[in-house]
C-alpha cells in the first residue's frame, strides 16, 4: 500500500473514532502513532474494571478465527481486538481443517497455531488478534520485552513496527505453537505492523 493510501486509512480510522466517541470494535494497530500506548490504555481499562493494580497486569494474545475486522461485532472482554499485522518466518493457518479445533477465550473463538510458511509467501496477513489484559503470574519472568511465560506451547513473538526490527519493537505477542518453540526462535519469526512495501 502506498504511503498516501496508508495516510488516508489513518485519517479515516481517527475520524470514525472521534465522530462516535466509541473505541472501534477492532483497532487497525498500524494506523496508530504509538500502538504500545494504546495497549497500555486497554490494560488500564481492565485494571479499573477488575480493581487490580496496573503494575500487576500484562497482556497476552490469542489469534481469532476472524480474517476480516468487519466480522468483529462487539468489543473484546478484558482487552481489545487488533488487526493489520503481518507475520514473517511462519504463517497462521486460515483453513479450518488445518487450524484444528477452535477454542474459546473469554467468549472469543480462537483457532490455529504457528505453522510453516508457504513458498513465496513472505509476509502473510494475520487474522484479527485478541489482546487480553491478564494478571501477572508468579512463575512468569519479568524482562525488558515483557513477562516471559516459558510455556513450551507458546512462542513469545516480538512485534515490530517495521521489518527493520531492533528499535521498532512494540510488544511481545504470545502465539500458540504445536512445534518446538526453538524452531520459531531459530527462524526469527516476528510480527510486523508494516510490510517492506508499505
Amino acid at each position: 500500500m502506498s504511503q498516501f493510501g496508508d495516510l488516508l486509512r489513518r485519517v479515516d480510522q481517527l475520524r470514525t473514532w472521534t465522530e462516535t466517541f466509541e473505541t472501534p470494535t477492532s483497532i487497525w494497530l498500524p494506523g496508530l502513532f504509538n500502538p504500545s500506548s494504546y495497549l497500555t490504555a486497554a490494560q488500564q481499562v481492565t485494571a479499573r474494571e477488575t480493581g487490580l493494580p496496573l503494575d500487576q497486569m500484562t497482556i497476552e494474545t490469542h489469534v481469532t478465527d476472524m480474517m476480516d475486522p468487519s466480522e468483529v461485532k462487539e468489543a473484546a472482554e478484558s482487552g481489545t481486538y487488533v488487526h493489520g499485522l503481518f507475520i514473517e518466518g511462519a504463517r497462521w493457518p486460515k483453513d479450518p481443517e488445518e487450524a484444528g479445533d477452535p477454542y474459546s477465550v473469554s467468549g472469543t473463538t480462537c483457532s490455529g497455531a504457528l505453522c510453516d510458511p508457504k513458498p513465496k509467501e513472505l509476509m502473510p496477513a494475520m487474522p484479527v488478534i485478541y489482546v487480553k489484559s491478564v494478571k501477572i503470574q508468579p512463575q512468569w519472568e519479568a524482562s525488558p520485552v515483557g513477562y516471559l511465560r516459558h510455556d513450551p506451547d507458546v512462542y513469545e513473538c516480538p512485534v515490530y513496527t517495521t521489518p527493520f526490527r531492533g528499535p521498532t519493537f512494540v510488544f511481545t505477542a504470545t502465539l500458540r505453537s504445536s512445534a518446538l518453540v526453538s524452531k520459531w526462535i531459530q527462524r526469527g519469526v516476528a510480527l510486523h505492523l508494516q510490510t517492506p512495501e508499505s
